[in-house]
């Protein structure tokens, strides 16, 4: 917490998978919200994630990613890139 007061920080987090992924907004942490509450920090952004077999760890995690409705890649890179960019705009004005 004593790091994060002294920098500007922005949070986001990855994960949901499936039909609606790229639109779910995902509630932080209650342990993320302890910690970014009383130093001003907003909610972490959510992306979604990517799910495959070649990458899994675990039989659970081979289980989710094994063709079923939660495998595949759901990582929107347009609006990973945007929200990164804007980030670049509030910390130098000159890049917009």
């Amino acid at each position: 917490r004593h790091s994060l007061d002294r920098h500007r920080t922005w949070l986001f987090h990855s994960g949901p998978c499936g039909e609606g992924a790229r639109e779910e907004q995902v509630q932080a942490p209650k342990a993320v919200k302890r910690i970014i509450g009383p130093i001003g920090l907003s909610d972490p952004v959510t992306f979604g994630g990517r799910l495959d077999e070649a990458h899994a760890i675990g039989p659970v995690s081979r289980w989710m990613a094994a063709d079923g409705p939660l495998a595949g890649d759901f990582r929107d890179w347009d609006r990973i890139r945007a929200w990164a960019s804007d980030i670049a705009r509030q910390l130098d004005p000159a890049t917009a």
